[in-house]
């Protein structure tokens, strides 16, 4: 098995980035924050005026402090927690899986997701009021457990499926997803990276019930042992070789997964990490509503094998009475098509699984969009007729270079042409995912489906379960790319 062999000796700090304590460097820091999102981003969340000294005096003490935290968070904690998130996807995860998440062609849970994963949790802190309330400490270990959670897809992404005890993929790879985390926190840590114990404890929490946060998954007081998690999945070895690669990684400096303590006892560390894992699945999820077109073809690839739907409206009618009978609790094999899990996507309440105001309004737009395609997307299937798929990568493939030349202004030389690197890589990507999303219409239309004109039965008994009114408030609007750009992989 491919693993670390080529790379099995220890990575000194410097040959990470780091400085001799461990921690990402202050010119590093502001190379990220001048060079991505990040810096327009504090335009819209910081008042106008307010580092000016004659700032409005009728703001009070907590309120100047709020806002000092947040330019802090923006500045300096986010940017260099992402770098930390950087390190572990690059320098602490095998070239073997690596290559597996950057195909291009895996667009359900490859590097596209996990970089619009990575943006919008960081979209989402400064808008969160208890995430800002946070000590600074606090804040800190929040936010780097917050960028591990670009590892929580890594076990999905390297099932070998084939194998007849992954059935219930969804619960296994956030399970053992979970235990590869804190393994990964576990070897950084060990090799000196700056990173507290207690990140471990966060980042496994969040990742083990990000798919479905209502099931809490722990014990009284989160007790839980990645012992615990390893002897109910026996196999996890053989059907998952990245948990092997983390264990070889971690031998090398002394540790074991087994020896890694998730247990949390603070009242502060359980409120943490229950807060953690609520922006974590919306960061996840709102990837299954935005972009909304690239949304439906995630979900088309979840499954190749999967019909888009059926060929009566009745069945998937009857379906939907079952996602929204009181107490439903999602089971995949409930979704025996790919409608199936996009209907589920619109009636699950996002609020009652703890995502923010804010965090649910920023779906709603899109959501509505996301139904239009679906109707679209049944529509080309039935007429084998792909031009849509070819107008809107010609439009993403537009905002790529939009966005470049936007950001190319008033940089230097040098990190204009590292941003056009990176243009050509995700244009690259992009044409790969156009090719791969043809073959996969074809495929599917090979299979009858109903008439796209019947999907207003559905769409009109989701509205009217109320689950979520944005669906009624929003008009259509374009596909909307902010905090998703690719190129901002790692602005440096």
């Amino acid at each position: 098995m491919a693993g670390f062999e080529s790379e099995s000796r220890l990575v000194k700090l410097g040959e990470m980035g780091l400085d001799t304590n461990g921690e990402v460097p202050r010119q590093t820091i502001s190379k990220i924050y001048e060079n991505s999102f990040l810096l327009p981003l504090t335009t819209l969340v910081i008042p106008a005026g307010v580092n000016h000294s004659d700032w409005d005096r009728r703001h009070n003490q907590k309120a100047r402090e709020i806002v000092d935290k947040k330019i802090r968070l923006l500045t300096e904690i986010i940017p260099a927690a992402w770098y930390d998130g950087n390190l572990a996807l690059h320098n602490f995860t095998s070239p073997r899986l690596q290559a597996k998440i950057n195909d291009p062609g895996n667009m359900d849970h490859g590097a596209s997701h996990l970089n619009r994963y990575g943006n919008n949790f960081r979209a989402l802190l400064p808008y969160t009021t208890d995430v800002v309330n946070l000590p600074v400490n606090d804040l800190r270990d929040f936010v780097i457990a917050g960028e591990m959670g670009v590892l929580h897809d890594h076990a999905e992404i390297d099932a070998l499926r084939e194998e007849s005890s992954l059935d219930n993929i969804k619960e296994v790879h956030a399970h053992l997803g979970a235990v590869n985390a804190a393994g990964v926190v576990r070897a950084m840590r060990l090799q000196g990276v700056a990173i507290d114990e207690r990140v471990e404890k966060l980042v496994f929490y969040a990742i083990y019930n990000h798919s479905y946060p209502l099931r809490d998954g722990l014990n009284k007081e989160g007790e839980v042992s990645i012992q615990g998690v390893l002897e109910r999945y026996p196999d996890a070895f053989r059907h998952f070789p990245l948990l092997e690669e983390t264990e070889r990684l971690l031998k090398q400096s002394g540790g074991s997964l087994e020896k890694i303590d998730v247990s949390l006892k603070e009242k502060q560390d359980i409120f943490m990490a229950r807060l953690l894992l609520r922006d974590v699945y919306s960061a996840d999820k709102r990837d299954s509503m935005v972009p909304p077109f690239l949304a439906i073809l995630r979900t088309l690839f979840t499954d190749q094998n999967r019909p888009f739907c059926e060929s009566d409206i009745k069945l998937h009618m009857a379906k939907l009475e079952k996602f929204l009978a009181p107490g439903y609790k999602p089971n995949e094999r409930d979704f025996t098509t790919d409608l199936d899990r996009i209907m589920f996507e619109f009636i699950r309440d996002y609020r009652a699984e703890g995502m923010s105001g804010f965090a649910v309004e920023w779906l709603g737009a899109s959501m509505t969009r996301k139904w239009e395609y679906a109707v679209m997307i049944t529509e080309s299937l039935a007429s084998r007729d792909f031009s849509l798929v070819n107008r809107k990568f010609d439009e993403y493939a537009n905002s790529l270079w939009d966005e470049y030349f936007r950001e190319a202004v008033g940089i230097s030389e040098s990190v204009v042409k590292m941003k056009g690197e990176k243009l050509l890589v995700a244009l690259f990507g992009l044409e790969r995912q156009r090719h791969s999303a043809i073959e996969l219409m074809q495929k599917k239309s090979a299979i009858k489906v109903i008439p796209a004109g019947n999907l207003s039965q559905l769409y009109d008994k989701i509205v009217t379960a109320n689950r979520l009114p944005l669906l009624r408030q929003h008009a259509p609007f374009p596909d909307d790319l902010l905090h998703v750009f690719e190129v901002d992989d790692l602005p440096i």
